[in-house]
Formats: structure tokens, sequence, C-alpha cells
């Protein structure tokens, strides 16, 4: 989440992604879901969980909140980015090394 995040983990990504995960969170109502959203993120950029799955175990889990979790997840998968890596400059990786 850019919002929170100022600089760049010192490392070497082949790809880096993005989803404003508090605005999204925020717009539902209820910041407490910004991590819903980051999973939902996850899940599209990388592919490496079956989405139905993951999101019927969080319903699951928290059946109070389905509705909102169910938001909160497909919001995520919706609006995750990839970041282009020419936008990183030498100075946002400096930037990065002193947080």
């Amino acid at each position: 989440d850019d919002e929170i995040v100022k600089g760049l983990v010192e490392c070497n990504p082949s790809k880096i992604y993005g989803v404003r995960a508090t605005s999204i969170a925020d717009s539902l109502g209820r910041r407490i879901v910004a991590n819903i959203v980051m999973l939902g993120a996850f899940v599209k950029a990388f592919g490496i969980v079956d989405p139905d799955i993951l999101l019927e175990t969080i319903i699951e889990t928290f059946p109070k909140a389905a509705e909102l979790n169910r938001k909160a997840f497909k919001l995520g998968m919706e609006n995750v980015r990839e970041v282009a890596l020419k936008h990183i400059t030498s100075a946002r990786l400096a930037e990065s090394r002193e947080v």
C-alpha cells in the first residue's frame, strides 16, 4: 500500500504490485479490512492460491463480516496493478534504504 510504505524494501524484484488497500477499505467504511483487500490483490497478482477457496475460507472464519470481506477481497483483485520498474528511481531506492 503506497499510502503507508514510503520507500521500497531493498531487494531485486522482477515485478512489484500495488493496491491502494487503505483507501479501498476506507471506501467500504472499515479500515480494518485493508488486509483482506491485500489478500485479494496478492491472489490476483501471483495466482498461487485459488481465489474462490481462499474467499470461502475467509467467510467461514469470519461469518459476521462475510459481505464486507467479500467486497474487500474482490476490490483487491480488481484494483491491483503492476508498478513499472522504470519508474523506480535511484533516489527512491536510496530513500528506501533509510527506512
